[in-house]
C-alpha cells in the first residue's frame, strides 16, 4: 500500500470512530477540488477530483446531477476544500454517455473536466496514471482513498483512508456483482460516516482506480480522443 502522509490514527467522537488521517496536498498534488455553483444557492457543492492529464480532471458524474448549474471550477493545491483560492474555471464537462442517477448505473458514474491551468498554478499540480490492475487475477489489494468529505474530523480538509479493495462476487455486500463489474472496499480500522465525499481516486500501487469499476474510464477516454486534440486524455 502507498505510504502517503503519516501513520493513521483513530479519531473518536461521540457519534463514531474514524481510522484515517489528514494529508498534505503537496504529497498528492494530483488531487483537486471540484466546485459546482448553482443558480439557486450561494453555497457551492464540493467534490473531489484528480488530474489524469495536465488538462483533464476525473471526478464523479453525480456531482453534476443538479439541473441549474451556473459555473464549475477546479481548485488546485488546496488542503481545505472550503478555501476560496486557486480557482480555475473549466472549459468543458463530459459525462459518461451511459450515466444515470440510478444505483444500477453506478459503474458509469464518471465525468471529465477540461481545464487550462495557469502557469503560476502548474507547480501546485501533478498527474497520476490510470490503473490497469487485473483485479480478477489479484482478487484483493490494500489501497488508499483520498477525499475532502465530512468525517469525524468535522472539517472538509484533504484526508486519506486505508481500504481493502476487491471485485470478488461477494465484495459489495448487498450490491450484486455477478460480472465482476464493481470494485468495492472496506475501510481498514474503525467504521465511519463519510458524507459529501464524491469523485476522489482510489490509489492502488501508485495508480488511480475507480471505486465502482474500470471499464467506464476506457469508454470515456475514447470519447475524449475522438472529440479533442488531447491525445487520449491520460498521461503515461
Amino acid at each position: 500500500m502507498e505510504s502517503y502522509g503519516r501513520k493513521s490514527h483513530d479519531y473518536i467522537t461521540e457519534d463514531y470512530l474514524y481510522d484515517g488521517y489528514h494529508i498534505s496536498v503537496e504529497e498528492v498534488a494530483f488531487i483537486a477540488v471540484v466546485e459546482v455553483i448553482n443558480f439557486n444557492s450561494s453555497i457551492p457543492e464540493l467534490c473531489t477530483g484528480f488530474f489524469i492529464h495536465d488538462r483533464w480532471v476525473a471526478t464523479a458524474a453525480q456531482c453534476f446531477n443538479a439541473a441549474n448549474i451556473k459555473r464549475i471550477f477546479v481548485k488546485v493545491g488546496i488542503i481545505d476544500s472550503t478555501i476560496n483560492k486557486n480557482r480555475i474555471p473549466i472549459k468543458r464537462l463530459i459525462l459518461s454517455g451511459n450515466y444515470k442517477n440510478d444505483v444500477n448505473y453506478s459503474e458509469y458514474d464518471i465525468a471529465l473536466l477540461n481545464v487550462k491551468v495557469p502557469p503560476k498554478l502548474r507547480k501546485k499540480m501533478d498527474v497520476i496514471k490510470l490503473g490497469n490492475i487485473d483485479w480478477e487475477l489479484i482478487g484483493s489489494l490494500q489501497c488508499l482513498y483520498f477525499g475532502y468529505g465530512e468525517t469525524s474530523h468535522k472539517d472538509r480538509k484533504l484526508h486519506a483512508v486505508p481500504s481493502m479493495m476487491s471485485n470478488e462476487l461477494d465484495s459489495c455486500g448487498c450490491l450484486k456483482n455477478p460480472n465482476y463489474t464493481y470494485l468495492c472496499g472496506q475501510t481498514i480500522g474503525k467504521e465511519d460516516k463519510c458524507v459529501k465525499d464524491l469523485g476522489g481516486p482510489l490509489i492502488c500501487e501508485g495508480q488511480a482506480n475507480l471505486l465502482d469499476g474500470t471499464d467506464p474510464y476506457a469508454a470515456l477516454l475514447k470519447k475524449v480522443k475522438r472529440k479533442t486534440t488531447c491525445a487520449n486524455g491520460k498521461r503515461r
